[in-house]
């Protein structure tokens, strides 16, 4: 199974937060939008970061899951869909 979106630029892999949405993220580093990387590296704490079209927020704040520097549905929608998952 090959990765579905296309680049964001040159440099940047279209197996971002690309692999199945009930895996667990495991080690991944934030901001890792709360979906498992595909490939060797997904799960691992050398996973590449996601990215959000803007610099990264320079505060953690607490609710906002994928990093993107807003709490929203999504952020829900993630922690919903993992809820009743494998620690």
């Amino acid at each position: 199974m090959g990765c579905k979106r296309g680049t964001i630029d040159e440099v940047t892999s279209p197996c971002i937060d690309a692999g199945d949405p009930m895996s667990p993220i495991g080690l991944e580093p934030f901001p890792n939008g709360g979906i498992i990387n595909m490939g060797a590296y997904g799960g691992t704490s050398e996973a590449s970061k996601s990215y959000f079209g803007k610099p990264v927020c320079e505060t953690i704040v607490a609710g906002d899951i994928n990093g993107d520097c807003e709490i929203n549905f999504k952020d829900f929608w993630f922690i919903a869909l993992h809820w009743l998952g494998n620690p």
